[in-house]
């Protein structure tokens, strides 16, 4: 495949059209006339699965067109692959070419930036006032931050942001965020780090043991199911709207403990 990078969605599709076509590799015998017409579908998904985690590479504008372009096209292969197989089971080598894409939409869909804690501790102030800044410059992504109250540790996501279809934020939404954070007691990430997707902190519990003993980082999609636990980011803003935000608390005085990544 060519490695330069695309500026438009038919580009970047149309070179993973390409490497599809050799990828995809389906019988030629058996069911011949259904195989036969699962080519071109089995190939499109395919492409359009390889395509979506390089959005990245697009213009930031021409981001929601191909967010919607490859949603339509997963909807009308998915269709017609179920039309072609409907007398019978349809083979699963087809059913995860359906999937893979599927996952791949809304991974793309929540890509965005994360904030990390570097210092061993990480106290944020209370967000009424960030959720203000962001409405006002007109931001319709989505932005989270911990929850009143919650104490963060070394290693833990302490914010996330991304666009409403998806993307890293530009710069003035990123500078209200980091002024924002600045306030907090304890250090984080100068600057995002870009994640496909964002990642969400679970507190877990072990009243056995006496309380919390990790903070789990967890994929906001793409996990088989959710983890026990208690999620530590709440939305302040999301679609153009505030969150539901609670009222302050101070936070809890804790031990540091572990964080750590989903296995």
């Amino acid at each position: 495949m060519n490695t330069e990078e695309a500026t438009t969605w038919a580009t970047l599709l149309a070179g993973w059209t390409e490497f599809a076509r050799s990828a995809v590799a389906l019988p030629e015998s058996g069911d011949g006339p259904r195989w036969k017409a699962s080519i071109a579908p089995a190939i499109a998904l395919h492409a359009v699965a390889m395509a979506l985690p390089e959005l990245i590479k697009l213009d930031p504008e021409e981001r929601p067109l191909a967010m919607d372009r490859s949603e339509m096209l997963i909807r009308e292969h998915a269709a017609a692959l179920n039309e072609i197989w409907r007398a019978e089971p349809m083979p699963e080598s087809l059913s995860e070419l359906i999937d893979d894409a599927r996952r791949a939409w809304e991974a793309a869909l929540h890509e965005g930036c994360e904030w990390t804690v570097e210092s061993d501790s990480f106290v944020a102030f209370h967000p009424a006032d960030l959720a203000e800044k962001l409405l006002d410059a007109g931001f319709i992504g989505e932005v989270l931050v911990p929850a009143p109250g919650t104490t963060l540790f070394k290693g833990s996501v302490c914010a996330t942001a991304r666009e409403r279809d998806g993307g890293p934020v530009d710069e003035e939404i990123r500078g209200i965020i980091q002024t924002w954070l600045k306030r907090a007691e304890g250090k984080c990430s100068k600057q995002p780090m870009i994640s496909l997707p964002l990642r969400q902190v679970y507190r877990q519990f072990d009243f056995a043991k006496g309380g919390p003993v990790r903070d789990l980082l967890v994929p906001v999609v793409g996990a088989d199911e959710l983890p026990a636990g208690q999620p530590l980011l709440i939305p302040v803003v999301s679609g153009g709207a505030p969150g539901s935000i609670p009222p302050p608390r101070p936070a809890a005085k804790m031990t540091p403990i572990p964080v750590e990544e989903l296995a």
